[in-house]
């Protein structure tokens, strides 16, 4: 991925990690879990680019610690939540914001811009989405979109939310309020994978990862895009 600078409203910059397509296209803003922008999420940003879909992930903790790249020990689990918690949402989503407006504006990208985000970045995708006027938001087991509702519901693009029915961090009725929520909405949907818990799409945490609940899940992430770009 190449390294691409990114300004604030504060004036400052920070980075994000560009994939770029073998053609000019619809983009992708890929928003990072609590470990940065580490191996798995640049793995995803290939993917994505393979697809067709130029990706950019900003460096969302660089106000605190920039070029945030950890794994899943327990050290490293412990450094990303003393991050997370400390990490301002609010400001985290003007971030956002200026990265879907770098991808819009950037060469490979044809304008059109959807938001996709894991765990952390699943929250912040929706959350974005409901402010930034993206083509498609797709979250992956976001930890916390039971808490904003009214962002939720503000939703006009296709979206996708995807959980896991035993995720330990998204009790059932987290899952009831947001069910709930979208029920008149027919550009949101909620996908639950049976069995499955959070990170059940990272097949970096061979302890979490349910293969054939991913595989489905970026299926359905894969024909939400190519709908909403059509």
């Amino acid at each position: 991925m190449l390294e691409v600078r990114l300004g604030s409203e504060g004036g400052e910059t920070f980075v994000g990690w560009l994939q770029p397509a073998s053609t000019r296209g619809p983009g992708v803003v890929l928003l990072q879990e609590i470990f940065g922008v580490n191996s798995q999420i640049r793995s995803i940003g290939r993917r994505f680019a393979d697809l067709g879909y130029p990706t950019l992930a900003p460096d969302l903790f660089w106000r605190s610690e920039p070029r945030v790249n950890l794994g899943y020990s327990e050290a490293d689990r412990a450094v990303a939540f003393n991050l997370y918690r400390s990490f301002d949402v609010e400001v985290g989503i003007k971030d956002v914001g200026l990265a879907v407006d770098v991808m819009k504006s950037h060469p490979s990208c044809d304008g059109r811009v959807a938001i996709v985000g894991y765990c952390m970045g699943g929250l912040l995708a929706v959350l974005a989405g409901a402010r930034h006027d993206p083509s498609a938001v797709v979250a992956y087991y976001g930890v916390g979109i039971d808490q904003h509702l009214d962002d939720l519901i503000r939703l006009t693009c296709p979206s996708l939310l995807h959980f896991g029915s035993q995720d330990s961090h998204i009790p059932q009725q987290a899952l009831g309020r947001i069910r709930a929520a979208i029920k008149a909405m027919s550009n949101v949907e909620v996908a639950i994978y049976r069995g499955a818990g959070h990170a059940f799409a990272n097949e970096q945490r061979t302890d979490l990862y349910q293969r054939d609940s991913a595989l489905l899940a970026d299926e359905r992430t894969f024909k939400l895009l190519i709908d909403a770009f059509d």
